[in-house]
């Protein structure tokens, strides 16, 4: 990527007013009407807009300190991938700042500024799904302010280098997982966020291991509401679905979240886990090594998700010249538990033969 960056001329040219019009407004000069002003500030914000001058010392000045902004501490998945990011960047001499913006774009965009001014050396985020922001971060990295996605990334913003699972890899394992052990009608929880790369990704991964056994049959499981508790999406999802279908045999869930709202909801409906339904999850959070039953899962190791991503990132400041749009893929694994059934003996033995090779167990 050039050293394109967004400027005063690209403003005017925007909004159809002139150069002079947009260089006034920010340095609060006279001149300009109220109504242009709002205009012009409001432009400059939602696109990212600052003066050479900040770029050039964000590229300049080095804090030995990076910017993250992640969902939140509050879940395990999320914890453990901060662990990985702060014990990277401490054996590069690096601190870190963290925000957590629960999936608020606003404040997504809030905390990144603020530590645009704190002078961080760069920035790792993990993006909220949703367009609002992708021009945003696009000028980020159009400025030169080094920036690394982790976890999740943006499908129309390319040119900024991420690390996450591979989670088409990780669908398929689960999916084919389901498939080995005799079941044919398989449905995909796709949760709150379908339209998440890694939420298509997944299903991507769903439908090539259909296709690869010759599977016509989709069955895609969303939620009557909008509702971003992860649990009790999952939980609202198989009670809507299970009201006019009662074909299935077993489900891959998008998350363990959605995969524990699932069950909870399978055994209000009368459904045995996994005698009646068999169940697939992803992420293997803490938790579903104890619940009943213990879930079968795709592990994703988020603390090495964290320290390439954080390696990726010191890279970068450390070299302004690297190519943008790099991509690093972690493999995935399959878990298996005891949450899914093999319904006849055939399946256990094609089981044993293929599936077993790419599987850990607890």
């Amino acid at each position: 990527m050039g050293k394109y960056s967004v400027s005063l001329k690209d403003i005017a040219q925007r909004l159809g007013i002139s150069e002079m019009t947009v260089s006034r407004a920010l340095n609060g000069k006279s001149g300009v009407s109220e109504k242009t002003r709002r205009l012009i500030l409001e432009e400059v914000e939602r696109i990212g807009y600052r003066k050479n001058s900040l770029a050039a010392t964000l590229r300049r000045a080095k804090s030995f300190t990076i910017g993250v902004v992640i969902h939140s501490l509050s879940s395990n998945y999320y914890s453990e991938l901060f662990d990985g990011i702060q014990n990277y960047a401490k054996t590069k001499g690096f601190r870190v700042l963290l925000g957590c913006p629960e999936e608020d774009l606003e404040l997504e965009r809030n905390i990144v500024e603020a530590f645009l001014r704190r002078r961080v050396d760069g920035l790792l985020v993990a993006p909220i799904s949703g367009d609002k922001n992708i021009e945003y971060f696009s000028n980020l990295a159009r400025s030169n302010i080094p920036i690394v996605f982790i976890d999740r990334h943006l499908l129309t913003s390319p040119q900024i280098d991420y690390v996450t699972a591979d989670n088409i890899e990780g669908g398929f394992l689960a999916t084919e997982h389901l498939i080995l052990s005799g079941h044919k009608k398989i449905g995909f929880i796709q949760g709150s966020e379908p339209w998440c790369c890694e939420v298509m990704d997944r299903y991507k991964g769903y439908k090539r291991a259909l296709e690869k056994y010759d599977l016509n049959g989709e069955y895609v499981i969303s939620c009557p509401e909008s509702i971003k508790n992860q649990e009790e999406n999952g939980y609202l999802s198989i009670l809507s679905y299970f009201k006019q279908n009662l074909s299935l045999t077993a489900l891959f869930a998008v998350n363990d979240n959605i995969a524990i709202g699932a069950i909870k909801a399978l055994k209000k409906l009368g459904f045995r886990v996994p005698e009646d339904m068999s169940i697939v999850g992803f992420d293997d959070i803490s938790i579903v090594k104890f619940i009943n039953p213990p879930l079968t899962t795709i592990f994703q190791d988020r603390k090495e998700i964290g320290e390439i991503g954080t390696e990726m990132l010191i890279d970068r400041i450390s070299n302004s010249n690297i190519e943008w749009g790099r991509k690093i893929l972690v493999p995935p694994k399959l878990v298996m538990r005891e949450s899914v059934r093999r319904v006849n003996e055939k399946a256990s033995e094609i089981y044993q033969d293929t599936c077993i090779n790419n599987s850990i167990n607890f």
